[in-house]
Parts: C-alpha cells; sequence; structure tokens
C-alpha cells in the first residue's frame, strides 16, 4: 500500500471508532452499488486502532493514569494479605477490571468473526440494510431512555459483559461497535460522559482484536516496509480520531446524537429498497442502470 492509501485507511479508521455509524457497511454498501471493488488490509486497519486507541488515551490522559495507577496498587494489594477487592477497591480499580471483563466477549471473533461477516462477501445487501436499521434503532431508542445517573465505578460485570457483546456486534456489515455499545450503555443506566467513555475504549479494543484476526471484510497482510507509510496511518487514526471523540462529545452533551440514529435509518431503508430491486430485477444495480440507459 502507497502513502496515500495507508493515510485514507487511517482517516476513515478513526473517524469510524470515534462515530456511531458504521462506515465500512456504507463502504461495503457503496462499493455494491456502484460496482467498486473497496480493498481492505488487516494491517492497515490494526495500526489505524492503535493510532485510534492512542488518541482516546490522550483524551482522557488523567483518567487513563489514574487507572493504570490504581491497577498497579490493586495488584499490590491482592498479592498481600487482608485485600479485599468489594471493600478496598477505588472507582478506578473497579473501572479498569470491568473493561477487561468487557474484553471477554472478544474471544467469539477467531471462532465466529469470519463465518458472520461473510455475509458480506455475499451479493446479497439487503443484510447490510437491516443492520443500519437494527443499529439505528438501537441507537434511538437509547437517546429517547431516561437519562441515567450511575458512572465511575459503579458497573455491574454482566453490565460490562453486555457491552462488551454490544462492540464486538461492529463485526456484523453494516453495525457500529460504537454505536451498539454506547446505547447498551445507556440503556442500562450509565451518564452519558461514562457511557460514551466506556464505549469508545471497548469498541476500539475490539476494533483491534478483529483487525488482528482478519475478521470481517479485512484481511492479514504483510506489515508494511515503509515506516513512514505506518506511521503516516497511526498518525492519521490518531489525529482524525481525537478530533471526532471532540465532536462526538459535544454532540452527546447537546442531546443530538439521535441524528445519527436517523442517519443509520435513513441508510438502512435506502439499502433495502435498492437491494430489493436488484432481487426482483436479477442484476446488480449498475447493470440495471446500464440497461435502462440502453
Amino acid at each position: 500500500m502507497d502513502l496515500l492509501e495507508m493515510a485514507l485507511y487511517g482517516l476513515a479508521t478513526g473517524v469510524a471508532s470515534a462515530l456511531p455509524v458504521s462506515l465500512e457497511g456504507v463502504a461495503s454498501a457503496v462499493g455494491h452499488f456502484l460496482n467498486i471493488d473497496i480493498p481492505a488490509d488487516g494491517t492497515a486497519a490494526a495500526m489505524a486502532c492503535i493510532g485510534a486507541l492512542a488518541a482516546l488515551i490522550i483524551r482522557y490522559l488523567k483518567k487513563f493514569f489514574s487507572s493504570v495507577k490504581g491497577t498497579a496498587v490493586m495488584l499490590r494489594g491482592m498479592w498481600g494479605k487482608g485485600y479485599s477487592y468489594s471493600a478496598d477497591s477505588t472507582e478506578e480499580q473497579r473501572d479498569i477490571v470491568m473493561f477487561v471483563l468487557s474484553l471477554f466477549p472478544c474471544g467469539l471473533i477467531p471462532a465466529a468473526g469470519r463465518e458472520i461477516t461473510s455475509v458480506a462477501r455475499d451479493s446479497d445487501i439487503i443484510v447490510e440494510g437491516i443492520c443500519f436499521l437494527l443499529s439505528g434503532a438501537l441507537l434511538l431508542s437509547a437517546c429517547r431512555s431516561p437519562r441515567g445517573t450511575a458512572g465511575d465505578g459503579t458497573m455491574r460485570p454482566w453490565h460490562a459483559l453486555i457491552i462488551g457483546m454490544a462492540s464486538v456486534a461492529g463485526i456484523f456489515p453494516g453495525i457500529s461497535g460504537l454505536a451498539a455499545a454506547l446505547s447498551a450503555a445507556l440503556l442500562l443506566g450509565y451518564e452519558k460522559s461514562y457511557s460514551l467513555r466506556f464505549a469508545l475504549f471497548s469498541s476500539v479494543a475490539a476494533e483491534i482484536f478483529a483487525a488482528v484476526c482478519g475478521a470481517g471484510r479485512i484481511t492479514p497482510a504483510d506489515i508494511p516496509d515503509d515506516a513512514v507509510c505506518a506511521a503516516v496511518c497511526i498518525a492519521c487514526g490518531a489525529v482524525f480520531c481525537l478530533c471526532t471523540v471532540l465532536m462526538t462529545e459535544w454532540l452527546l452533551k447537546k442531546d443530538k446524537t439521535a441524528a445519527f440514529a436517523y442517519l443509520l435509518m435513513v441508510l438502512g431503508f435506502i439499502t433495502v429498497i435498492l437491494g430489493t430491486v436488484e432481487t426482483v430485477a436479477g442484476m446488480p444495480l449498475a447493470d440495471l442502470i446500464a440497461a435502462m440507459k440502453g
């Protein structure tokens, strides 16, 4: 891959990591209807996701270092005697344990990731449309639900597992892992900023795991020989993810995230309608348009 392609991968992945819209699903639908072969590369995706993770650490730097310090203190306390997690743990320590617990569902990706996402490779684009609709409906339900007040240090283990499962759902074509995880956290009664922060880290971790495993449309590839290309991909992922996180935070604070839900539902309806037209006509949309012009 050349420098421009790596930069574009970084840009797209950075934006997708912090935006509750599946850009991979959009790319799949656009590529299908316009008969464009959109390449995908597992290594580039993994590096861009690492850049996105770096952006999240920078954005929540104080919270990150507090969690790392709290984890070190907790492990040291557990090594000794007389330490009780339920009685002695702090908010940061409980949050890091819940985050680690939310990563457990990622273990499903190597076993089922390729089988689940193989539907993106077939000719039935209606699957992506249905996933758009489901993702939009879930996000809209979360936006309309009563605002929760639970925050730092209050997450329950089974809630962490549910949010982790929602993040892993991002391997489905058309479903945004962030949108699913954010919706799950809001519906479970957690405060907006806490829900977004937890969902961001959980969904990006799931994206990195999926990229390394080669699940979905991406495929494993050799690390580029050109270190500059790799650095550009990571840097673009970090910069655009950081900018998008700030925008998503502002939209969530202003209760504007329902706009993404409506966007997903519109994309879903359009994709389902066009997919149905293709099924009835028995030919791809691009061929149908060419035949109509002829």
